[in-house]
């Protein structure tokens, strides 16, 4: 029979009568002899709080009897569904629960204690305390099992939750190095963990690209010895001890305390310090989802502040005050819940009140622009439904600080055209549908999704009811293409990207009107010129379209035509390269004059409209002009 022990806190009588170790037993109705010495609460039916704990989901109906003991709440939801929530009046003390080959995804919830999710099989243990003990074992197949919880909601319990999983993260292919690294370092003398984002994605069942391990009890030049006998390492913060791990995803670094000491963000005190204790190092993370460690030697996940609930229950939670220092940690919370969401509706992650709240606390301050910008990019590159993010940016009021997209939020659209809603609800589903269809090179999803992102700026000056009570925003394109200028010029001066982008967002529409027109192949080619890449355009078209609901699921006519006329016309993946040069004009005998460029821009509007489609047709066509030319 499987025992557990679990830090207790509290004295007397009173704190010994829920001492752990708790047993887990494998019966129909377990028998806690020692649950009988709790006092006397009464226990209460909340179905008020019960549907609170549901959410969206169907309320659950639970039968609640009184079994081995008066304050002992039984609840058997042998028929329970996926996502269901169990909920315990906030004042029980016991609950114990009947569970036999639950869905993967059961929640419980303590009233103000916290919640547990059983993963997956092969969870060995799970225990958190805040106002609540939760002491678990995942079942086998085809077995019962009782999950024993004991509240204690009178002593100040620190949060705490543990999980063994010793193959959390596969020690092979680019991360073999890992186990010697782990060696090394433990035979030194020290405690290597495995902390911070790799730990999160690892649980989330995302192999990780690279790990950073903080290593306890040993200073920094015992580890770096330790590695150097099987390793290169290259020291990149001295200071406070950071050693990559040449050739290798791995970094390895020292404990350490931050503390702000001005309004930059490189204004930060840092300390390294092997003897922290592993709670106190994790208070210098963001988010509890982010503070969680793994002990590659044993499997242990450590979870100091209560991140493994939170990553069950999808939910972005700050570790302590400390998450304001850097107000960054807002647009961080902006692309994390674009990342880890599956959707907009049942599976997407939140923000917990107090850490919205405090989020709408700050402000911009002091940020770089090339942070603000990098974090922008991990929600256009990475986000699976960029819609999550941007909507708690509006919930905050973050979007205030980008006023050009804050504009949109508000302006009405044409029910016909747009049954979605306004511009606002129109650029989160467009960004969603192009998220869903990223093409894997950064460079050219990187393009289309800031193009996505700010297509529709121009509409908030442009749009207007009309006398037949239609609402149209006419040369919104036009309008559009300064604000998205004025947006991007603040976060990033990288040339390429303003003149990739800016000519998508200016000719957004010009698939459809060419398409309704039935434009012939020189119309095609000049939309080419213009906007530089007909394959982005159709991109942003397609994302377009899909950003009117849920009826517009199918890929834009317009774009299958305009890409069907750009593949014959190999224009597709660039504008058409001008044939006509000034050194043809110098081959034949002219001295370069400022003649050239009316007569070279003319031989490319020629060329557009297929006057000539090679060397030799651009050299006669320009020894015609010349002979034409009206001479002074």
């Amino acid at each position: 029979m499987p025992r557990w022990s679990a830090p207790c806190k509290g004295n007397g009588t009173r704190a010994q009568a829920l001492a752990c170790p708790l047993d887990v037993r494998r019966e129909a109705v377990p028998q806690q002899p020692g649950l009988r010495r709790l006092p006397p609460v009464a226990l209460e039916r909340d179905d008020a709080s019960l549907e609170r704990a549901a959410g969206a989901e169907r309320a659950l109906e639970v039968a609640q009897q009184q079994v081995a003991h008066p304050r002992l709440l039984r609840l058997d939801p042998l028929a329970l569904e996926q996502g269901d929530l169990l909920a315990a009046p906030p004042r029980a003390l016991v609950a114990q629960v009947h569970l036999a080959q639950l869905p993967p995804r059961l929640g419980l919830r303590l009233g103000r204690g916290g919640l547990a999710r059983r993963q997956a099989a092969g969870v060995e243990s799970v225990e958190r305390v805040v106002h609540a003990r939760i002491v678990a074992q995942a079942a086998l197949p085809g077995e019962r099992r009782t999950l024993v919880l004991a509240t204690r909601p009178r002593f100040g319990i620190r949060r705490s939750m543990q999980l063994r999983r010793p193959d959390l993260i596969p020690m092979d292919g680019d991360l073999a190095a890992l186990g010697e690294v782990v060696r090394l370092l433990t035979e030194a003398g020290g405690r290597p963990l495995v902390v911070g984002g790799s730990v999160r994605d690892a649980l989330m069942g995302k192999v990780p690209k690279d790990l950073d391990i903080e290593v306890f009890g040993l200073e920094p030049r015992a580890i770096e010895a330790a590695l150097r006998r099987s390793f290169a390492v290259v020291s990149v913060g001295a200071a406070f001890g950071v050693l990559k791990v040449k050739g290798h995803p791995i970094d390895v670094s020292l404990p350490r305390r931050e503390n702000r000491t001005g309004a930059g963000h490189r204004d930060f005190a840092v300390e390294g310090d092997p003897s922290m204790s592993v709670p106190e190092a994790a208070t210098r993370r963001d988010f509890t989802v982010n503070a969680l460690l793994w002990d590659p030697r044993t499997g242990e996940v450590l979870d100091p502040w209560g991140g493994l609930a939170d990553l069950a229950a999808r939910r972005l939670r700050h570790v302590s005050e400390k998450f304001a220092e850097d107000p960054l940690r807002v647009l961080r919370a902006m692309q994390f819940l674009a990342r880890f969401s599956e959707d907009r509706d049942a599976g997407a992650w939140k923000v917990e009140p107090a850490t919205l709240a405090l989020c709408a606390s700050l402000g911009p301050g002091a940020l770089s622009a090339e942070r603000v910008y990098d974090e922008w990019c991990k929600l256009l590159l990475r986000g699976r439904v960029p819609s999550v993010g941007l909507k708690f940016l509006r919930e905050c009021g973050w979007t205030r600080h980008f006023p050009e997209l804050h504009a949109v939020i508000g302006v009405a659209q044409d029910p016909v055209w747009h049954p979605e809603g306004d511009v606002w609800e129109h650029t989160l589903l467009c960004l969603d549908a192009f998220a869903r269809e990223r093409v894997g090179d950064e460079r050219e999803d990187l393009v289309v999704g800031w193009a996505v992102l700010l297509h529709d700026l121009g509409k908030a000056a442009t749009s207007k009811v009309e006398a037949d009570g239609r609402i149209h925003a006419y040369g919104h394109e036009q309008a559009g293409e300064p604000l998205a200028r004025a947006f991007l010029e603040r976060l990033t001066q990288h040339k390429e990207v303003l003149e990739s982008v800016l000519p998508l967002v200016r000719w957004h529409g010009a698939p459809y009107e060419l398409f309704k027109a039935r434009a012939g192949d020189g119309g095609v080619r000049r939309l080419a010129a213009k906007a530089g890449r007909i394959d982005r355009l159709i991109r942003v078209d397609d994302a377009d379209r899909k950003g009117r609901g849920a009826f517009f699921t199918e890929p834009s006519p317009q774009g299958i035509w305009l890409k069907e006329v750009a593949d014959r016309l190999h224009i597709a993946a660039s504008a058409p390269r001008r044939l006509a040069l000034g050194r043809h004009l110098i081959a034949m005998g002219h001295r370069p004059a400022p003649w050239f460029s009316e007569a070279l821009d003319a031989a490319y509007e020629a060329q557009l409209d297929g006057a000539f489609a090679d060397d030799a047709g651009a050299n006669a066509w320009l020894a015609d002009w010349v002979a034409r030319r009206p001479r002074a």
